[in-house]
């Protein structure tokens, strides 16, 4: 694969400023699919909410995303961002402008442009490595920089580099310099860490495949924290870890049942980094006899920092063979995104237990196959849950944390077990002990279909009742802490009942069936659920109509969204022959364009109707010649909800509806 050279200036030019000449400006951190914001105005506060608007450059209407979060909670070893709104606009494009307006309700509005990571690399060298199988560890010194562009460590073309320590080196690979990409290699027998990165920023690992490392302690558990990918550097920042196959450590983890809490292997450790992460499109797996601790994340777990610590994304991975996390994410996790993974046998599908600061958004991951030990240790292996979360520390838990649309799945139990059906999560959200919390958590349009067996396990399980923790538009059978208004729209099933999937459904895609429990029943999500099919948002990780989740070394999700159809250029190609009509964006605020194609010159009207069937806005545009065309509808006069907009022309009619939020 060929990537990228990414610029680093992360706001690029301002053009409009409202704000009080001596606040900060705002601050953009983008990746290749999201942009991390940063702002602290003046005028700031907890009632003086702050919208989010963005646009590709070139295109004239607005879309909107989620509100960024204010931040008012003190934080002793982060004191500057108290008093900060933060959050994250995500499905972007790599390697494009974006123009971005924040505007608060009183009036202070900021508009500026920035540009998301590209995916085509400036080489600046490509070093060559010997085709064959070594025994002697590499070290890698030379690296590029900025303004030149990447060195590129990889094999001959066509051939392998295989590099196979035999347990005779601590590592396969060192890498001692930025602005390095290390891509296609082979890297088994390390005796502790497959990849050792050194105080390094801006390096990309990709294509690997990388096996067999790690020590056996004395007990004959693997040492904890030994890793395929290892950094213990405080300047590590802007890593990139992508398509790599990093499977069956060396050793093993104990599980729960077998010494208590899992030590051992793990896939990714990076541990006093600065974040700034992207980890993408690999698949870690193991065997029975091959546990990982957690696929990924550190020990700083209780603090500012952690992993992936800030501006990071986790996405388009296949995880599995975990004895705690599949993915353990906890620490500061601000601005840090995490969707569309696949989690399999695993305990914890997703280890969260602290969020500091925040926001962080988890959405449309799966979780399959749970267990907390091996078959033989116990007749009934206790199943985890989807999210672990909270601390007995309050200085970590005050972070937000955005939780949409996840799906557990409850495959067959293979234990032939007659009360024990199925062997999915038994919690969906979970606080692992009375003493432990977690504040500011929104939750909306998740499946929280838990392995309720015996009828006392729980969807979500909190010990407080916490007002800014709200949850609601989840499908659920578990049980649900006694909070006023909690799952007001909830959809609540029987104890052992779930969600009905549609049966032609492949492997590991979890449509809902049409017209059963959950279709057109979540709450519009503005930039995360954009472009759904129907009346509303389907509940769970699937949309009916769009195309399934990616996960692993083959997938791409700029191509997934461009078929689901989250794009202007998407919605222009989607008619090339007939008069057809397309809306972007939609859901819109104030103002969208409506795009259609003709094959000859026709006459053209467009007429709006509300949800009442009542007109609110009529145009003609006269004579329209053949080929593409497009019409920008102001609707700053009119109130939020469902519009139907209708194009006549000499040939026949097209309606389509939209939404408007304000």
């Amino acid at each position: 694969m060929t990537l990228f050279h990414r610029s680093f200036c992360f706001i690029v030019l301002v053009y409009i400023s409202t704000a009080c000449l001596n606040a900060s400006p705002p601050e953009a951190r983008p990746t290749f699919h999201c942009i991390g914001l940063y702002w602290s105005p003046d005028d700031g506060a907890v009632d003086n909410p702050c919208k989010v608007f963005y646009r590709k450059a070139g295109i004239p209407t607005w879309q909107q995303a989620m509100n960024l979060w204010f931040d008012d909670q003190p934080h002793s070893g982060a004191s500057s961002h108290t008093n900060e709104y933060r959050g994250s606009i995500v499905n972007l494009y790599p390697g494009t402008h974006y123009e971005i307006k924040l505007s608060l309700q009183s009036g202070t509005e900021e508009v500026f442009n920035t540009k998301t990571w590209d995916e085509n690399f400036k080489i600046k060298k490509v070093i060559t490595l010997p085709a064959g199988e070594s025994n002697e560890a590499m070290e890698f010194e030379e690296g590029g920089s900025e303004e030149e562009g990447y060195v590129l460590y990889a094999p001959p073309e066509g051939e392998e580099t295989i590099i196979d320590v035999q347990d005779l080196e601590p590592h396969c690979v060192s890498i001692k310099k930025s602005w390095m990409i290390l891509r296609g290699l082979t890297l088994r027998g390390a005796k502790q860490h497959g990849i050792l990165l050194g105080n390094v920023q801006d390096v990309v690992i990709e294509e690997c495949d990388i096996s067999g490392w790690g020590r056996v302690g004395a007990d004959g558990w693997g040492e904890n924290f030994d890793s395929a990918i290892y950094s213990n550097s405080s300047r590590l920042e802007r890593i990139i870890i992508q398509r790599n196959k990093i499977h069956n450590p060396r050793s093993d983890a104990n599980s729960w049942e077998e010494d208590g809490h899992p030590e051992g292997p793990q896939g990714i450790t990076f541990v006093n980094g600065r974040g700034h992460y992207v980890v993408r499109y690999n698949e870690i797996w193991g065997d029975q006899d091959h546990y990982y601790n957690d696929s990924m994340g550190e020990y700083h777990n209780f603090s500012y920092a952690g992993f992936p610590n800030r501006d990071s994304d986790i996405y388009c991975n296949k995880i599995s063979h975990c004895w705690d996390d599949a993915i353990e994410a906890e620490g500061a996790n601000m601005n840090v995104r995490i969707w569309s993974n696949l989690l399999d046998s695993t305990y914890m599908a997703l280890g969260l237990a602290t969020t500091s600061l925040g926001p962080s958004y988890v959405f449309r991951n799966v979780s399959f196959f749970s267990q907390r030990a091996p078959k033989p240790v116990n007749k009934y292996t206790r199943n985890g849950a989807l999210i672990k979360l909270g601390n007995e520390n309050s200085e970590y838990t005050r972070g937000k944390m955005n939780i949409f649309h996840n799906t557990i799945a409850q495959p067959p139990s293979p234990w032939g077990q007659a009360n024990i059906k199925t062997n999915g999560c038994e919690s969906g959200l979970l606080c692992t002990g009375e003493a432990k919390h977690q504040t500011n958590i929104t939750g909306r349009n998740n499946i929280l279909h838990v392995n309720n067996y015996a009828g006392d396990k729980s969807s979500i399980n909190m010990a407080d009742a916490v007002p800014s923790n709200d949850f609601d538009y989840d499908i659920y059978n578990g049980k649900i802490p006694d909070i006023p208004g909690i799952e007001a729209h909830g959809i609540k099933m029987n104890v052992q009942e779930g969600p009905t999937f549609d049966p032609l459904n492949s492997d590991f895609a979890f449509f809902l069936a049409p017209a059963t429990n959950g279709h057109d029943a979540g709450e519009i999500i503005a930039n995360f659920n954009d472009g759904f099919e129907g009346k509303a948002p389907d509940i769970g990780a699937y949309e009916i109509g769009r195309p399934a989740l990616v996960w692993g070394v083959d997938a791409d999700w700029s191509d997934w969204l461009q078929q689901a159809g989250l794009s202007v250029e998407r919605i222009r190609k989607k008619y090339p022959n007939d008069f057809s009509l397309a809306i972007y964006p939609n859901p819109f605020n104030h103002a969208t364009t409506f795009y259609f194609r003709l094959d000859k010159t026709e006459n053209i009207k467009i007429t709006i109707y509300n949800i009442a069937g009542r007109k609110v806005d009529f145009v003609s545009l006269g004579r329209k010649p053949s080929g593409a065309h497009q019409y920008v509808w102001d609707a700053n006069q009119h109130g939020s909800g469902a519009y139907f907009i209708r194009i006549d022309a000499d040939s026949g009619a097209e309606i389509r509806k939209c939404i408007l939020l304000k």
